[in-house]
């Protein structure tokens, strides 16, 4: 795994800033990257069909008395794997911030895009887009594999049947939502285990904390519950008394996401503030990138720092409105000790890079200012 650390100075490189959309590619790499990534979807992946064909194989239509016969409902049975699903993705939403923050590496993010709503925003549609994807790939294929292995003559659901086409793609949208609220839960809370208790507790302990306290108030208050939602949301033959509509209950998942990204939005507003008044700082149009040394006290590593060096050069010379000193002119200062000032006059750049490489087996740690 691969840490890089970067602190910025109060400056700015003219023409440099990154849009949405090179924001938002350099979080999908980022996401597709990480290795918790794949895991938390294969969990989400068997927890969604594994649990469907559990549920559904042990349907006995023959043995079932009137009352559950008439309240057989095919549908939302296949979807017994979202209490894992949901869970799964909810983590995912976590890990996508909070691992940035516990490796150091929220300081490298924020060197390259300062805008913190920008970062967020892009965060939170790669996020959506990967887990709305999915999240409906998974629905659809937990409810064929649950109405495959259900032995007849229990009834069937077919996508052509009222509510069953909203409650599966309900069924996929549900835990997509989870997730970016997770996402603004992990940007507020900023430490892994922390938010993954908080997603944990608003999904399924609130419900919980209701038994005690009455009919009136579990109606009233757990009609808003993310649960109970998504469990009325994904019914198609008989909605359950006392919660919100499927649209309505849609809705109020929206409203949730976007109250969890907006308090990070809030809370951002001072380092926004703070990011335009250094904007007005000098600019920076040429640089140069001093050679990284090698702490690892093994000569024969020399070649890595090098060539992490033209790595930077070359990432940092696509910058249109940004001159970059060739790897040439910068070589002959490796091992120099002259002061940086009289380095930057001497190339005739408004600033330098200098940093170090640390390599020890597989790990590497670069740290650049």
């Amino acid at each position: 795994m691969t840490t890089a650390t970067l602190t910025r100075s109060a400056t700015r490189t003219a023409g440099g800033g990154y849009g949405f959309r090179s924001v938002a590619r350099m979080e999908w790499l980022k996401l597709r990257s990480v290795r918790s990534t794949g895991w938390t979807l294969l969990v989400f992946a068997a927890g969604m069909i594994g649990l469907a064909i559990l549920v559904m194989i042990h349907q006995r239509w023959a043995t079932m008395s009137a009352p559950d016969r008439a309240s057989f409902d095919p549908t939302e049975m296949s979807f017994a794997g979202l209490a894992i699903g949901q869970l799964a993705l909810g983590v995912l939403g976590v890990l996508i911030i909070t691992t940035e923050f516990s490796s150091g590496m929220i300081r490298a993010t924020l060197a390259a895009v300062p805008r913190r709503p920008l970062l967020l925003a892009a965060k939170a549609a790669v996020l959506g887009a990967v887990t709305l994807v999915a999240g409906e790939i998974f629905a659809f294929a937990a409810f064929a594999v649950g109405e495959l292995v259900l032995r007849s003559p229990a009834p069937h659901a077919t996508l052509g049947q009222p509510g069953v086409l909203r409650a599966v793609l309900m069924a996929g949208a549900y835990p997509a939502l989870i997730a970016l609220i997770a996402l603004g839960l992990g940007a507020v809370i900023r430490h892994t285990a922390g938010a993954i208790s908080a997603v944990a507790g608003i999904l399924f302990v609130l419900p919980l904390i209701l038994l005690p306290l009455g009919t009136s108030i579990q109606n009233s208050v757990g009609q808003f519950m993310p649960m109970l939602i998504a469990e009325n949301s994904m019914t198609a033959v008989k909605a359950q008394s006392h919660t919100l509509s499927p649209g309505l209950g849609f809705g109020m998942l929206c409203v949730y996401a976007a109250m969890a990204l907006a308090a990070v939005a809030i809370l951002a507003i001072p380092s926004v503030l703070f990011f335009r008044w250094r904007a007005h700082g000098p600019v920076i149009r040429s640089l140069a990138v001093l050679p990284l040394e090698n702490l690892s006290g093994d000569a024969s590593q020399n070649y890595f720092s090098d060539g992490m060096t033209d790595e930077l050069i070359t990432n940092l010379a696509q910058i249109r409105a940004l001159r970059v000193i060739s790897r040439t002119s910068v070589m002959v200062y490796k091992g120099a000790r002259k002061p940086l000032p009289q380095i930057a006059r001497e190339l005739h750049v408004d600033a330098v890079v200098e940093g170090t490489v640390l390599r020890a087996g597989d790990r590497v740690r670069i740290t650049a200012q």
